[in-house]
């Protein structure tokens, strides 16, 4: 964050504000995968669940070139509108249930958000 210094005009006089620290926004869905904030790899396999963050090309490829038409509104409204509340800050989707006698029964769930893990918020992968 740097600080930064504003002039403003109010009812006609000049007033000087200082914000002491701006940071950029960040998108909290990625446009691309160059330059992740949080490095490793794009996805988590525990169980046979695969678990992945949500992007633009995650949903370009589940979805097809049209996924702002195609893909839930959730995560539609999440990759238009949303902002990050930190630069750590990632969406993570079960994407896949990969196939075993663990996962019998689960093999239907697939693009659910994971909120959290037993009582602590998910923040990243």
């Amino acid at each position: 964050g740097e600080k930064a210094t504003l002039t403003v005009l109010r009812e006609g006089k000049e007033l000087e504000l200082e914000i002491p620290s701006l940071y950029q926004e960040v998108p909290l869905v990625p446009v691309h995968l160059f330059n992740k904030p949080v490095p490793g790899p794009s996805y988590f396999i525990v169980a046979g669940l695969v678990f992945t963050v949500l992007s633009e090309p995650l949903l370009e490829s589940e979805f097809g070139s049209d996924w702002e038409h195609k893909a839930p509104v959730e995560m539609v409204k999440s990759a238009i509108q949303s902002r990050a509340d930190s630069r750590d800050q990632q969406l993570v989707l079960l994407t896949q249930v990969l196939a075993h006698e663990l996962t019998m029964g689960y093999d239907h769930l697939e693009n659910m958000q994971l909120i959290a893990v037993g009582d602590v918020p998910v923040l990243n992968l």
